[in-house]
């Protein structure tokens, strides 16, 4: 029941300390706050009185102090919780090195707080596990500053163990929020409906339950898939739903997620199958009864899949009843099914466990905060490093805000 939303910061704050009328925003909160949903609220792009540069941080955190505790004070009761900044880790959205990510989410958690001590104060969400970025920036002692640690990934299932144990080694113990996760599909045909072809469009539905069960299994706290509306970004088509709001096929395979992996808890994968079986198992409560739930699909040609104990149901990703087998068997395909099975039968499954959570980093946030000002044509991303000049002394100033 969360739902990601998005504001753009300029037309919020006109200019410096001058707050806009009640607008779209406020409209959607209240709106989604009253249809029974928690939000939670990212921004990305500096007003132009800030940064010139729009997809960089304001240069001065104050700034971004007084936004945050102005947005917490003012969608008190109906935003729960807040991502200062998407993605700031790419160049898309400012290409930030490590340091200036920590820097920037300290003054943003210090001034979230400041404006509501029980709002989430979330991390500034990383785009993908660039090891030479993360490790910086967890060299600058961020963890008193995020109750969660945020990420997206839009890479295969397989590639997922890999990914979140980057994440994992910084996160400092904080709860792992995947707030956007996909492997997008591209539309053909007229230019005007965008809309993928009926192959497409199965593939599109189809990855929705594996996506889920790949990102659960690691230890994800909240997956929010990306995302609802219809958008394009090229070539490739992310949404669920049509320009017309009908739903495409992904939009039902959502919703069966959503109820036959509800409350899920990972219990591990499924050991000792042939090679392109994928099976994942929780501790879920579809329909609200508790069962042990398996997610499962073949990544090569059909295979059999033997189970201890004949299921209770079994269901396709579109969430349809499927018959049940005469034994305790399944053939398992592209198309990934939900197997009911009763609680108990956990214990007899032949289980690789699921990830352990990092060890909980304990610290207290500091009300000082150092920053670092490098002119951005001397960062060098990739290293999260800054390009220094042999032999030439340059100035660099260090500020310091309280």
């Amino acid at each position: 029941n969360w739902v990601r939303d998005r504001l753009t910061w300029p037309e919020v704050e006109l200019v410096r300390g001058q707050l806009a009328g009640r607008g779209k925003y406020d409209a959607s909160a209240q709106a989604q706050t009253a249809a029974g949903w928690q939000v939670l609220q990212v921004n990305h792009i500096s007003p132009g009185w800030a940064n010139p540069n729009s997809k960089r941080f304001p240069p001065d955190l104050r700034d971004a102090y007084r936004f945050y505790r102005s947005m917490a004070r003012r969608w008190r009761g109906a935003v729960m919780a807040f991502e200062p900044w998407n993605e700031a880790d790419i160049p898309q959205f400012g290409g930030h090195t490590g340091a200036e990510i920590a820097s920037f989410q300290k003054a943003a958690y210090l001034g979230l707080k400041a404006g509501n001590r029980q709002i989430i104060a979330c991390q500034n969400v990383f785009a993908v596990a660039q090891p030479a970025i993360l490790e910086d920036f967890h060299a600058n002692g961020p963890w008193p500053y995020f109750d969660t640690f945020n990420l997206h990934h839009y890479a295969p299932v397989d590639q997922y163990g890999e990914i979140y144990g980057r994440f994992r080694a910084v996160s400092s113990g904080r709860p792992i929020w995947v707030t956007e996760c996909n492997v997008p599909v591209r539309w053909s045909g007229s230019p005007k409906l965008q809309e993928p072809s009926a192959e497409d469009l199965r593939v599109q539905a189809e990855r929705v339950a594996k996506v889920f069960a790949g990102s659960l299994h690691q230890g994800a706290a909240q997956v929010f898939y990306f995302l609802l509306p219809h958008y394009v970004e090229g070539q490739t088509q992310f949404g669920v739903l049509r320009r017309d709001l009908t739903p495409r096929p992904a939009f039902v395979a959502l919703a069966a997620v959503g109820r036959l992996l509800a409350d899920a808890r990972p219990l591990g994968q499924l050991a000792g199958q042939a090679a392109e079986v994928r099976a994942f198992a929780f501790r879920s409560a579809p329909d609200g009864q508790p069962k042990t739930l398996l997610v499962a699909w073949s990544d090569g040609v059909p295979q059999r899949l033997p189970l201890p104990v004949a299921p209770l149901a079994v269901f396709d990703h579109l969430g349809r009843p499927m018959a049940l087998a005469a034994d305790a068997a399944l053939e398992v395909k592209r198309a990934p099914v939900f197997v009911l099975l009763p609680v108990d039968a956990a214990g007899r499954l032949q289980l690789r466990e699921p990830p352990c959570e990092a060890p909980l980093r304990e610290g207290q946030p500091c009300p000082v905060v150092l920053q670092a000002v490098w002119p951005e044509k001397q960062v060098d991303l990739k290293n999260s490093a800054y390009k220094l000049v042999a032999g030439k002394a340059q100035a660099i100033p260090v500020c310091v805000y309280n």
